[in-house]
């Protein structure tokens, strides 16, 4: 299934030294917001790369490199979403399925249940 995700920073009130990270999901016409739960500095993130910069002082790295690990367990999690959706189940996630990508929640959607049924019905040696 073809999806795009485009990270930024929201910078809605201006003069503030954090904005909220954001990451768009867009699927099949719809289109879900997801706020990661961590904030940077403007002049840390490279709107470009749609990532934390990774060439700043050593005070900053620490928060640069939480921040671009998130990121990518997000899209990691976020493709399995995706995969599973069309490989195993044969349909589309909902908003609360990519959503719950965010939260720490295990195995409560659709995708999640999918696959750990298909995987009891295909751990048996025959």
């Amino acid at each position: 299934m073809k999806y795009s995700v485009k990270t930024e920073i929201i910078q809605r009130e201006k003069g503030k030294k954090n904005y909220p990270i954001r990451m768009r999901v867009a699927y099949s016409g719809r289109r879900v917001d997801l706020r990661i739960g961590l904030s940077i500095a403007p002049e840390l993130w490279d709107s470009e790369r749609e990532c934390a910069k990774t060439k700043v002082p050593h005070a900053d790295k620490a928060a640069c490199t939480e921040v671009n690990r998130r990121i990518m367990e997000i899209m990691d999690k976020l493709e399995h979403l995706f995969r599973t959706c069309e490989l195993i189940s044969h349909s589309i996630p909902t908003a609360d399925d990519v959503k719950s990508v965010i939260s720490m929640r295990t195995a409560t959607s659709k995708a999640s249940v999918v696959w750990a049924l298909y995987l009891a019905d295909n751990t048996h040696v025959e």
